[in-house]
């Protein structure tokens, strides 16, 4: 009986790329405060329409079965179609980068701005700007919804296979020269084929934050809005305002089949493909899942990819580009860096000067020095709740991880069921801890931690089981056989090994915390909205009223509260760990 192939594992990506970490995020945070100033005449522009155009909002009334099937439906195929999106998207962005110095110095910083930005805050924007282009609000509202959940699995592919080619191997430069192959040929047969094992694993991993994103756009209540979409989180939120429990377990049943069916069909046959174009060899007595198996026996699906086949080997043998030249440019060539340089150096300063005289202009004729007060002291409530989520979290599955780390023959199926409880949007299960508040009259904010720790708690499960999946056993055994226990055990054996996964997992957790506090911190049951004090309260109550001006103060103070974290904690404790710890070459 063959094993089955494990095809989930979070390997730390950032232990290669850590130089200029801050540089990058100083340039990102500048960025941030330049797109504010920009985006500042657009966001007074929308507050006058919105002022102009009142919310005709309808909650839907139909809960029958035959809607939920319609509704699982649209929401798998919005995943989808956001998915498709994304990757055309990263790959195109990923290239021009490593073609480009341009548009390199705008990637490096924008995936830095985009790791932080609350992405469920954004999709208001994203709303108003095509409710202002488009006359069908229906149609704008999918757009919108589509084109959010693709910024939200966008930027993390285009992250991985932009360190994937600039890691490019020596031999495949090589290659490329002696077989004179034109750029869209190296591209199309060497670039693209290497880097597809990074974005099919990134792909999977990041469909875990675009449920969270797709549900809540299909049952948002902001202002803008003139009804929802028809979709498995615009059931669950009807469900939750007519106050009917049975019709919110069944979306909550109904998603999980749909994660179950996305897992089977569609990332775990990807994966297992993708590995083919891995430079480690695989291990032989590794089956291919099911489907895998099913799709290559399948002779429909082997007559579709057999024409798909020839088109896309006619398509790599053009020759477009120009081809690999050995003629080095001498003083020309750096006649030709200096020039670039001072023309990057006086364009970005000039977009930075103009960006921040804009904020700076905007900042001081729409706020109050209270309104900053009131944004601030939210946003501390808000770290402080998402340290002690952090904590407790750690407290309860480091412990487990590591003892079910070392267990291998159910290491695997729980790292599976972590991955299934990491993807569930937890949106979908608020509605039960509001009604929790509603009906005991407890306090909101007991419910919102318990609600905000089943969010995260597979993130730092899934990286502590990775870590163990690494661990050395031969330095186990050392510490068995010189029976080392307890506190020494963990200080000097577990906890280095484990540390370089463990964090990169607590710094997930800590980017998925912020954008879920959106949901959590305002939680609706019955018509009833309970409600505790924080930032994510405050974006939540202005989408809801289409104060556009509050929604802007709150996502840029959540996004820059989030890139100071990265700064000052993530950042420098990831280089610490490298710095003190050995990593060996597998891990990484």
């Amino acid at each position: 009986m063959k094993r089955e192939r494990p095809d989930f594992t979070i390997k730390p990506p950032f232990f290669s790329a850590l130089r200029g970490d801050n540089a990058r995020g100083g340039i990102g945070l500048v960025l941030l405060i330049c797109l504010t100033g920009f985006l500042a005449a657009m966001g007074v522009f929308s507050g006058t329409v919105i002022a102009q155009s009142p919310s005709l909002y309808k909650t839907p009334d139909d809960l029958s079965s035959l809607n939920l099937l319609a509704s699982t439906f649209c929401t798998a195929a919005r995943m989808g179609a956001a998915l498709c999106c994304a990757i055309v998207v990263a790959l195109a962005s990923a290239v021009a980068a490593t073609k480009n110095q341009y548009a390199r110095l705008l990637l490096e910083p924008t995936l830095e701005v985009c790791q932080s930005v609350p992405v469920l805050g954004l999709f208001f924007f994203i709303l108003l700007a095509f409710q202002a282009s488009m006359a069908h609000h229906g149609l704008s509202l999918e757009m919108a919804t589509v084109m959010t959940a693709t910024v939200c699995v966008a930027w993390r592919l285009a992250g991985a296979v932009y360190r994937a080619l600039r890691y490019l191997p020596a031999d495949l430069d090589e290659a490329a020269l002696s077989l004179r192959l034109t750029s869209w040929q190296r591209l199309w047969s060497l670039e693209l084929p290497y880097v597809l094992p990074a974005l099919v694993s990134s792909l999977r991993v990041s469909s875990a934050a675009t449920w969270l994103v797709i549900t809540f756009c299909e049952g948002a209540r902001i202002a803008p809005s003139h009804g929802m979409l028809t979709g498995l989180g615009a059931f669950a939120s009807a469900a939750a305002f007519h106050g009917n429990i049975w019709e919110a377990v069944c979306a909550v049943l109904a998603m999980g089949l749909v994660l179950l069916a996305y897992d089977h069909i569609l990332f775990r046959p990807a994966t297992a493909w993708a590995q083919r174009f891995e430079s480690v060899p695989i291990p032989e007595n590794i089956s291919d899942p099911f489907f895998l198996r099913w799709y290559r026996r399948s002779s429909i699906i082997n007559l579709l990819t057999s024409s798909l086949r020839k088109v896309l080997r006619q398509l790599g043998r053009l020759p477009i580009g120009a081809k690999p030249s050995s003629v080095s440019g001498g003083k020309s060539r750096l006649e030709s860096n200096v020039r670039r340089g001072l023309v990057k150096g006086i364009f970005f300063w000039s977009v930075c000067v103009v960006g921040a005289a804009l904020a700076l202009l905007f900042c001081l004729q729409t706020y109050s020095v209270a309104q900053y007060q009131d944004v601030l002291l939210r946003g501390l409530a808000t770290t402080a709740r998402t340290l002690i989520i952090l904590i407790v979290s750690s407290l309860i599955w480091v412990p487990i991880g590591v003892y079910v780390g070392q267990r291998r023959s159910i290491a695997y199926k729980v790292a599976r069921f972590a991955y299934y409880a990491m993807a569930f949007p937890a949106n979908l299960l608020f509605p039960f801890f509001a009604l929790a508040t509603v009906s005991h009259h407890e306090p909101s904010d007991i419910w919102v931690i318990v609600g905000l720790l089943i969010s995260v708690q597979g993130f730092i499960l899934v990286s502590v089981i990775d870590g163990m999946k690494y661990f050395p056993p031969t330095l186990l055994e050392v510490g068995r056989n010189f029976h080392v226990r307890g506190v020494l055990l963990w200080r000097k054996v577990l906890a280095p090994g484990i540390l370089p996964y463990y964090v990169v997992g607590l710094s997930t957790a800590s980017a998925t915390i912020w954008n879920v506090t959106i949901v959590a911190e305002s939680m609706e049951w019955g018509g009833q909205t309970t409600q505790v004090y924080g930032l994510g309260a405050y974006i939540a109550q202005a989408m809801r009223t289409g104060s556009v001006h509050q929604v802007a103060l709150g996502c840029v103070c959540m996004t820059i509260m989030a890139m100071m974290s990265n700064l000052l904690i993530w950042h420098p404790t990831m280089r610490y760990v490298q710095r003190t710890l050995k990593i060996s070459d597998k891990a990484l």
